[in-house]
């Protein structure tokens, strides 16, 4: 199962990559392996957005778009539709339900964008 690297360990990252760390100092210093560092700054410099970065990825893996990837991946896992296996993901994530998953996800998110706007505050006095 793939790690999830806690927000104050990403903003770190990104506060010595901005002091001009070395990608192998700053995965030494936090304890995320250097391929992590990369994605979280030379890719996000490249790609205005996660989503922009995940179409990329999905057009070089020879799919059209997201959706038809996510179609895929739910063939792929014995699913009839991509809906039945999101419904399944949800599932094994612990949520009793779709909606509780997407509140927790459009939580995530807006605390995620406040952090931001406070940084950029910060960062800009």
């Amino acid at each position: 199962m793939k790690k999830v690297i806690p927000q104050e360990t990403r903003d770190e990252i990104v506060r010595l990559y901005n002091e001009g760390t070395s990608y192998t100092e700053i995965a030494r210093r936090t304890g995320v392996s250097t391929s992590s560092v990369y994605g979280f700054t030379k890719l996000r410099e490249r790609f205005e957005s996660l989503s922009a970065y995940r179409e990329h990825l999905v057009k070089r893996a020879g799919f059209k778009s997201l959706n038809d990837y996510q179609k895929h991946l739910a063939e792929k896992h014995g699913f009839e539709s991509r809906n039945d296996y999101e419904e399944n993901l949800v599932i094994e994530r612990g949520f009793e339900s779709r909606t509780a998953y997407e509140k927790q996800m459009a939580k995530e998110i807006r605390e995620r964008e406040g952090k931001k706007e406070l940084r950029d505050l910060v960062e800009s006095n």
